[in-house]
């Protein structure tokens, strides 16, 4: 095939092509540059007041979960296609309303969210990937610190008199 003729051919496909893109509905382009926006939720098995978007998948043979009685500890992953602030800004807001306490948040190259009630913490870490985003969350037990056992006095420093006769020059020793 000759030069000219593969030249038309491609203004062909992309004059077809164009056209096309421009009647996807806005709301299908969105999703597919951006990520699903989270809709709805769910509660995950042992942890009845953290509400997830739906859209986020479960991944058991990443997590370590320790159950105490009705609610789970420990560190809990999850993976979906969400812009990482819309998952961090749904999270702030679902874990105020679920009666948790913010404690800090702050955006480096993750977000972090740090949450807490009368008996648990969690650490929410929000990671970007380019194709998903992975969600961290690590329950652990807040109770109240053990006492802290008293040291002993150090002993007693020699008196600073001794220090004050030792010569800082040695022409002083003569």
């Amino acid at each position: 095939m000759r030069w000219p003729t593969r030249l038309s051919l491609l203004f062909v496909a992309a004059t077809l092509a164009l056209p096309a893109c421009q009647t996807l509905p806005g709301k299908k382009i969105d999703k597919v540059l951006y990520g699903e926006q989270p809709t709805g939720t769910f509660t995950p098995a042992g942890l009845p007041d953290v509400e997830l978007p739906r859209g986020l998948t479960y991944l058991p043979n990443k997590s370590t979960v320790l159950h105490s009685g009705e609610r789970a500890l420990g560190e809990f992953r999850f993976k979906g296609r969400f812009q990482g602030e819309a998952l961090a800004d749904f999270l702030d807001d679902h874990m105020r309303r679920s009666g948790w306490r913010p404690v800090s948040r702050i955006h480096l190259d993750r977000h972090l969210l740090l949450f807490e009630k009368r008996d648990r913490v969690v650490v929410a870490t929000v990671d970007e990937g380019t194709i998903t985003t992975h969600l961290t969350l690590l329950v652990v037990p807040q109770g109240t610190p053990a006492p802290v056992a008293h040291r002993p006095a150090p002993p007693a420093e020699p008196p600073a008199e001794a220090v004050d006769q030792v010569p800082l020059f040695p022409e002083e020793l003569q």
